[in-house]
């Protein structure tokens, strides 16, 4: 059976807004985008297509990043950072720290993990449980390599 949202909606656009203090995933993201449309920075702290950069090295994904409607950067051991201005102020209770020494970048595995948790909410609100998820299957596709299927296992350590 397929769980669907409040609004009776299946499928979750893996998109993640963060702003004012808030997480926003899937449709909410993507409305929260869209009603900022006329702002220039619009686009700032709204991510979607992480699954890319997820166990990538920044030098490796250069040319997809400039596609990408946020900024990309090179984290302190070269993997992929996702930079969203104001991260650290907004987000200062977050429970997934990045660890990078500039508050202002996200990892990919951060954004999933957000993904993940609103997943979980989904799950335990059709189940009517409040108890933790203990486990959980993921798919990865199979073209992922080692390092992405690792970065996919943090990102469900981390929701």
């Amino acid at each position: 059976r397929v769980l669907e949202d409040q609004e009776g909606k299946a499928i979750i656009p893996s998109i993640v807004r963060l702003g004012n203090g808030h997480v926003l995933v899937g449709h909410a993201a993507v409305q929260a985008s869209a009603s900022a449309g006329a702002c220039p920075a619009a686009g700032e702290g709204t991510f979607s297509s992480v699954k890319r950069l997820m166990g990538q090295q920044y030098k490796a994904v250069q040319q997809l990043a400039a596609q990408l409607p946020y900024q990309v950067a090179p984290g302190p051991k070269g993997e992929v950072m996702l930079y969203c201005p104001g991260l650290h102020s907004q987000h200062a209770q977050d429970q997934i720290s990045n660890g990078s020494p500039n508050q202002d970048l996200i990892s990919p595995e951060q954004i999933s993990a957000h993904i993940l948790m609103y997943l979980i909410s989904r799950l335990q609100h059709h189940l009517g449980s409040t108890e933790a998820v203990q486990e959980a299957v993921i798919a990865v596709p199979a073209y992922f390599n080692h390092a992405q299927k690792q970065a996919t296992v943090r990102a469900g350590q981390l929701a």
